[in-house]
C-alpha cells in the first residue's frame, strides 16, 4: 500500500509538468502567503477536524488547550527571549563580523514563530488510536492547535513589522 503523501506529491509532479506543458507558463517558485491562508490551509484544518474523535477531543479539551494554546504561547515567549539574548552575547563576544549578524528582538519574534510549531505526525505514527484514543486526542488536538497558534502568532509578528516599517 502507498502513503497517501506520496500519492499527493506525484499528483503535484504531474499537475505542475501539465500545466507547464500547455500553458508555457512555469509555476512560480514563490507562494503568496495569502494564498496558503485562503486556500491551502481551510481544506488541511477541516479534514483534520472532520476526521478526528470529537467525543475524546471534548473530553480532553482542558488538555489540548493548556498544551496547544497556553504552552505555544509560552513557547514563543521563551524562546523569542532565548534568540535575542542569546544573538546579543554572541554578538558582543564575537564582535562586529560579516558572520555575525545582530538581530532585531522583531527578528527574534520571527524566528521564534517559525520554530516554535512542533510536529505531532511523527508521534502520532506511533501511537495506536484503537489502543490510546485519549493519548492520541491529545496529541492530534495539540497539534491541530499548536500549528492555529503558530501561524497567528506569525502573522502578528508580520503585521507589527509592517507597522514598524509604515512609521
Amino acid at each position: 500500500m502507498v502513503h497517501e503523501s506520496l500519492v499527493i506529491l506525484v499528483i503535484t509532479i504531474i499537475f505542475t509538468l501539465t500545466f507547464k506543458h500547455f500553458t508555457g507558463v512555469a509555476v512560480s517558485k514563490s507562494i503568496d502567503p495569502e494564498a496558503i491562508f485562503a486556500f491551502l490551509l481551510p481544506p488541511i484544518i477541516l479534514a483534520a477536524g472532520y476526521n478526528m474523535r470529537r467525543k475524546f477531543f471534548f473530553e480532553n479539551l482542558t488538555y489540548i488547550s493548556l498544551f496547544g494554546f497556553l504552552g505555544t504561547v509560552l513557547s514563543f515567549f521563551i524562546v523569542c527571549t532565548a534568540f535575542y539574548y542569546v544573538n546579543a552575547a554572541v554578538y558582543e563576544y564575537i564582535g562586529d563580523v560579516n558572520s555575525v549578524y545582530k538581530w532585531s528582538f522583531l527578528v527574534a519574534m520571527k524566528m521564534a514563530a517559525t520554530l516554535i510549531a512542533t510536529d505531532t505526525i511523527a508521534p502520532l505514527t506511533l501511537i495506536d488510536e484503537e489502543k490510546y484514543p485519549t493519548l492520541f486526542s491529545i496529541i492530534f488536538g495539540e497539534g491541530v492547535s499548536n500549528d492555529a497558534v503558530a501561524l497567528i502568532l506569525m502573522a502578528t509578528v508580520l503585521k507589527l513589522e509592517d507597522n514598524k516599517d509604515s512609521n
